[in-house]
């Protein structure tokens, strides 16, 4: 068996504290970048949009029921009790939390009635002129 030189020796070293810093830096990253893609935030702007763009795309007189499963799985897992979607004047509010929430406007001036079905799990909304 051949016995490397002093040499050979720091350039493995060189390379293992090389790697030994790239997981250092790495690994936080990838971890952060997990955890970002299924925080309860991104969860709250997801559905706050599709209903704002839903309720600004429906004609007057329409009955839509929404699948809100994951937002009150979420709800339930944050011990939330409160309204999960709420629709103001021209605005939609989903929250999954006593803290936060997301919110967002739509253009249309139409009057909406809103129920939310837990033990279904749907939003009804009832889109009226």
């Amino acid at each position: 068996m051949k016995m490397l030189n002093k040499k050979g020796i720091s350039l493995i070293m060189a390379e293992i504290a090389y790697i030994i810093l790239l997981i250092i830096i790495f690994l936080p990253l990838f971890y952060k970048v997990g955890i970002a893609g299924s925080s309860d935030s991104d969860y709250e702007q997801m559905y706050a949009k599709k209903i704002s763009l839903i309720i600004e795309e429906a004609r007057p007189n329409t009955h839509i029921e929404l699948n809100i499963n994951e937002l009150l799985n979420r709800a339930d897992k944050n011990k939330y009790t409160g309204d999960i979607v709420s629709i103001d004047k021209n605005s939609v509010l989903v929250k999954v939390s006593e803290k936060g929430g997301y919110g967002f406007s739509y253009l249309s001036n139409a009057n909406i009635g809103k129920i939310e079905n837990r033990e279904n799990g749907l939003l009804i909304l009832d889109i009226k002129t």
